[in-house]
């Protein structure tokens, strides 16, 4: 009797324990040998880190200078959640992005002759990245002829171009951009504390069907390219912005441009100086034209939501050119040379555009609660015909299709409460043996940023087979649901693996 309790109550325990699955802490140092990711022992290269990254994860960069894997000019984010810290010394003990410098940028010699990528190549969805701290140089993607660029040679692509929502980009630095140093269309996202310098056609474009935050940042000389652009910032139709805090000078175009039928913005405590088209240029829906507005005194009347304390102001930076450099057309500027523009000399600009000072937060990765369950193993036939909602399974299934489709019913109400497109995938998975019809399969969902969603995409998807045997089989587990809006089980995916 005593051997049956003790087993009945280590079942309990297995159900029931919880643990926690700590997202972990990557560490990077340039030229580090032998690298294992920790701060010990750091990877010689971002790329090395972002390969195993996953949701949660943060990978922290000490100072220098990185060309992506194999020297290839740019480093590839593919998944959520992830944020990348640079601006360490080399022992990550302190972090300062303006004094710890680390720059992302192509090679001299670039060794691949890839089409451009950028510096940032993201993947489809990248929601809630975070990159701070970071030196996006694109001097080098560029062809300079006795001093002045070449625009029909040089690099056709923003070197940042974020698509997902909710990403940060905070302490970083954009300059010598041929078209275009930053684009951001997902809602909900921040650019902060940011210095953008010596771009062409614009600094920051903004484009989102929704809210983007521009606080504490500085754009300082925009070129025109040829006979358009130059503005420091471009917005988009659908977009909403908030701009604050910002000091906006030397553009050759507007301050901030808005040509499109969209007012639904805040601008408040800017400083603008001598931009070529003015403080901001927009569309009047009164007047049905496009108005340029000199004085930002006069940003109260321009049909935007707020306006107040915006100001002509020299910001009375110490920069000086050298000699015939203003007969050139957007000649390369080094860091250092630029970073001039980090100081004002005019006590009313103080406390506006960057804050080199700091101080400066170093994230660590978060653990994340997960119960440890005692899976039974079960076909799909067995979860169509006796489903229990909670119930942990696992099987072994080919992968059919991806469906996007499935997680509504016809009255376009979600199956499940919690389970979003937004959040998660759904996946299509076939019987083994395989069943025939629709009895044979069966929903599962895999959350978007999670390690099965890595192993999916890795290694499950490319490999979809255009028939089913044994080889191309994988192990599932996750927990049954059923949906009070349908009487078919889903499968909340927790695990995949060979």
């Amino acid at each position: 009797m005593f051997t049956r309790f003790r087993y009945c109550f280590m079942i309990a325990i297995l159900t029931l324990f919880t643990v926690n699955t700590m997202a972990t802490d990557y560490y990077v140092l340039q030229g580090a040998k032998r690298g294992k990711g920790t701060k010990k022992r750091p990877y010689k290269g971002i790329y090395k880190a972002l390969k195993k990254a996953i949701k949660g994860d943060v990978i922290h960069v000490a100072e220098g200078v990185y060309h992506g894997k194999l020297k290839v000019g740019f480093i590839t984010v593919s998944g959520r959640g992830i944020t990348l810290l640079g601006g360490y010394n080399s022992d990550f003990s302190q972090r300062n992005p303006w004094q710890h410098l680390t720059f992302i940028q192509s090679p001299d010699k670039k060794k691949s002759q890839s089409g451009d990528m950028g510096l940032v190549n993201v993947a489809k969805d990248h929601s809630n990245l975070v990159l701070d701290g970071f030196i996006f140089d694109s001097r080098t993607r560029n062809v300079y002829k006795e001093g002045s660029l070449v625009l029909d040679m040089s690099a056709r692509r923003p070197p940042v171009l974020l698509t997902s929502p909710d990403c940060i980009v905070k302490n970083c630095v954009f300059m010598n951009s041929a078209l275009g140093a930053c684009r951001i269309t997902g809602e909900n996202s921040i650019v902060e504390n940011c210095l953008f310098m010596n771009n062409v056609y614009f600094s920051l474009q903004v484009a989102a069907r929704g809210k983007v935050t521009i606080k504490n940042n500085s754009f300082i000389k925009t070129y025109r390219q040829t006979h358009t652009g130059g503005d420091a910032i471009l917005i988009g139709r659908e977009c909403q912005t908030v701009i604050e805090n910002n000091i906006l000078a030397f553009n050759d175009g507007a301050a901030i441009s808005n040509k499109l039928p969209n007012p639904s913005h805040v601008f408040n405590n800017n400083i603008f100086h001598e931009n070529g088209k003015g403080s901001y240029v927009f569309y009047s829906s009164d007047s049905k034209s496009i108005i340029e507005v000199e004085d930002p005194e006069d940003l109260e009347d321009a049909d935007l939501e707020e306006a107040e304390d915006n100001f002509l102001v020299d910001p009375e930076f110490s920069f000086a050119a050298k000699k015939g450099e203003e007969k050139l057309y957007a000649p390369h500027i080094s860091f250092k040379r630029g970073s001039v523009y980090l100081e004002t000399g005019n006590d009313e600009a103080e406390e506006i555009g960057v804050n080199k000072d700091g101080p400066f937060s170093i994230t660590k990765s978060k653990a994340n609660t997960q119960e440890k369950y005692s899976y039974e193993s079960i076909s799909i036939k067995q979860i169509r015909t006796t489903p229990k909602t909670g119930k942990a399974v696992t099987f072994k299934a080919w992968y059919s299709e991806e469906n996007r489709y499935k997680f509504k019913n016809a009255k376009r109400v979600l199956f499940l409460e919690e389970i979003t497109e937004k959040n998660y995938r759904c996946i299509v998975l076939r019987s083994i043996p395989n069943y025939p019809g629709s009895k044979g399969e069966i929903y599962g969902y895999i959350e978007r940023g999670s390690k099965a969603e890595q192993y999916f995409t890795k290694k499950i998807a490319p490999k979809r087979p255009s028939r089913f045997t044994t080889k191309n089989s994988f192990t599932v587990k996750g927990l049954i649901h059923i949906s009070p809006r349908s009487d078919k089980p889903m499968l909340r995916i927790l695990e995949l693996t060979k």
